[in-house]
């Protein structure tokens, strides 16, 4: 006759997915309309620094052709170039080698942070993910992104890392049961091996219950044997049944 442990249930529950309808990306957010305005900012840089080079350009060759500064609006270029006086050809050329130069440092400036921006955008966040996935795939189960973008990037990435801690569960589970199938059978080994050195029925059994308190099947144990007379006696017990 044993005595069962008291045993408690414990109950988990999986959320294969969120309650709700999840909700996407916000619009400013999305990498496609960061990139959209990345590329109207280039275009207003360019269009801006261009506009304002050709015109100091051309006011300085209005200077150097009539010796006045040139007048705001469309009506005092007019009246500036109607002069005669006859134009510098060097001089003039060096404005234009000028103004080239000056548009190429800021075509050059204005690339350089749009590339900048780009990579903190793309290549930056696709690097951090392409790490991690492989140092998961070498072992590290507690590798995680731990990305805070707002972008579809940063959404994959918490999905790593979601991907990354369930594996790290499953796996810690599945030692667990692993290491308590081992101790099961290196007990039962030991029982064995203890029964298999004895011809005795009471040492047998007692090595039996106290296997099984050990392992956790009984907190108390006792063999009875049922005499010619009818009456019960006590063969082994292990415990206060």
């Amino acid at each position: 006759m044993t005595s069962e442990p008291d045993s408690e249930l414990s109950t988990a529950s999986h959320s294969g997915g969120d309650s709700g309808e999840r909700v996407g990306v916000p619009w400013i957010h999305r990498i496609s309309t960061r990139l959209t305005l990345l590329l109207l900012a280039v275009v207003a840089v360019l269009a801006v620094a261009m506009g304002v080079l050709l015109w100091r350009a051309l006011a300085a060759i209005v200077r150097l052709r009539t010796g006045v500064d040139l007048d705001a609006g469309l009506d005092g270029l007019g009246g500036a170039l109607g002069g005669q006086v006859a134009l510098d050809e060097g001089a003039a050329a060096a404005i234009l080698r000028s103004t080239l130069v000056n548009l190429a440092v800021v075509v050059a400036i204005t690339l350089l942070a749009a590339t900048a921006f780009s990579r903190s955008l793309l290549a930056e966040p696709i690097g951090r993910l392409r790490e991690a996935t492989r140092a998961l795939a070498a072992g590290d189960r507690a590798v995680r992104t731990r990305s805070t973008d707002e972008s579809e990037l940063g959404e994959l990435a918490r999905s790593f890392d979601s991907m990354a801690l369930a594996l790290q569960s499953a796996q810690d589970r599945l030692e667990a049961r692993v290491a308590a199938r081992t101790a099961e059978l290196r007990a039962l080994l030991e029982l064995s091996n203890t029964v298999a050195l004895t011809t005795e029925l009471k040492p047998q059994l007692e090595a039996v219950l106290a296997r099984m308190v050990d392992t956790g099947a009984a907190v108390a144990a006792e063999v009875l044997e049922l005499e010619a007379n009818g009456r019960l006696t006590t063969v082994a017990s292990l415990g206060t049944v």
